[in-house]
């Protein structure tokens, strides 16, 4: 698994070996699977960023939080579906591509060996032992994604089990493979200028070493493979609904990332009404679709006399209405209904003004209360009868 932080990303890799030729088993169709969904997902991260690439194939970091990165403060207020997401995504090109190589040389060795149900079990519990070592042990900031936690509890797990064949020069043989991949992955060395998240790599290795000793516990010497495989398809369907969801909740999170794009930075804000005045034509031009900037071209306007252009500055501001629901404070609707308000009681028009201003009228939130008492005293907010 990768680290990134607020403004570089990493790739890691773990180095290869051929399997030494073994007698015939069938095809590793899980390991093919997670192999083509994980490319799957990183031609997705490629071509539906949600901002421009870190690179050639890196893309941003806000990208990856949407698709569904993990990082503390996110999982923390309550979206665990990064600890289903997160291993399925990567990085960069690299990240990918090491890898996949990786999951196909393991996962043919594993999954052959104890059957696909348990092999699919290990890849699941192995990715959120990975994500939670890296949330116990990172820092806040960090942002996490790949699949090396499930690789390295693969591999660990591979190294354990290998110990049910009794042919000693092929139980030596797996072993070796799985070492020749496993220990240069939990090594830091040799991983360039790019951050790995070592805490995933040794969670996902004790995470498949411990449910690979429960396996080799149960594991009958009469027995092709690991017993309770009915076990084994219940962490595995369990597994997918949750992964599922995470799909879900992170299509829907996509959007909000999406439309962050549009909103002016922090840093741009304007902090006092004559800064207000002053760049509202500038950030007009460059952020047209934040309603907060129309409400400050509205007020530019308003403050030349152009009343007119400031109703239509702020219809078009509340025309934006999944950005107020989806990334603007609660109060914001109501803010920039009551202003428009304002603006049509100039005009004359005060029918339409206390239907605008009906939202803020009603709304006892502190941050309305000057908004709120502005209204009252142009008498567009109702009067209670008794």
């Amino acid at each position: 698994m990768t680290t990134i932080e607020a403004t570089e990303a990493g790739s890691h890799g773990a180095l290869s070996a051929e399997p030494t030729e073994t007698a015939a088993k069938p095809f590793p169709l899980v390991t093919a699977l997670i192999l083509a969904t994980i490319i799957l997902i990183f031609l997705a991260e490629m071509n539906f960023g949600v901002a421009p690439d870190r690179g050639p194939f890196r893309p941003a970091i806000s990208t990856l939080l949407a698709f569904g990165g993990l990082q503390y403060p996110l999982v923390i207020g309550g979206q665990w579906h990064r600890l289903f997401s997160a291993p399925l995504l990567h990085a960069d090109l690299k990240h990918v591509a090491l890898n996949s190589v990786a999951l196909w040389y393991a996962g043919r060795m594993l999954e052959g060996m104890i059957g696909r149900w348990w092999f699919a079990a290990i890849f699941i519990l192995g990715g959120l032992a990975g994500c939670a070592m890296s949330l116990a042990i990172n820092a806040p900031n960090i942002v996490s994604v790949g699949a090396s936690g499930a690789l390295m509890a693969v591999l660990s797990a591979t190294i354990v089990l290998a110990w049910h064949d009794d042919d000693v020069a092929t139980r030596r043989g797996t072993q070796g493979q799985a070492l020749f991949l496993l220990i240069p992955s939990l090594i830091p060395i040799g991983f360039g200028a790019g951050k790995v998240d070592f805490a995933a790599h040794f969670g996902g290795a004790i995470g498949g070493a411990v449910i690979g000793g429960i396996l080799l516990a149960i594991w009958s010497k009469h027995d092709a493979m690991p017993a309770l495989r009915r076990v084994a398809a219940v962490i595995v369907v369990i597994g997918l609904a949750c992964t599922a969801n995470a799909a879900n909740a992170s299509y829907n999170g996509y959007r909000t990332f999406s439309l962050k794009r549009f909103l002016i930075p922090a840093a741009e804000m304007p902090q006092d009404t004559a800064a207000i005045y002053a760049k509202s034509s500038e950030l007009l031009k460059k952020y047209p679709h934040d309603p907060r900037v129309r409400h400050f071209a509205a007020m530019s306007l308003a403050n030349s006399g152009d009343l007119a252009g400031a109703e239509q500055q702020m219809r078009i501001g509340l025309a934006e209405k999944e950005i107020i629901s989806r990334l603007l404070v609660p109060t914001a609707r109501a803010h920039f209904e009551g202003y428009l308000a304002q603006i049509l009681n100039k005009q004359n028009r005060k029918d339409e003004a206390r239907e605008f201003a009906r939202g803020a009228c009603q709304d006892t939130a502190p941050a309305l209360a000057t908004t709120r008492t502005l209204l009252i005293k142009s008498g567009l907010c109702a009067t209670a009868k008794s």
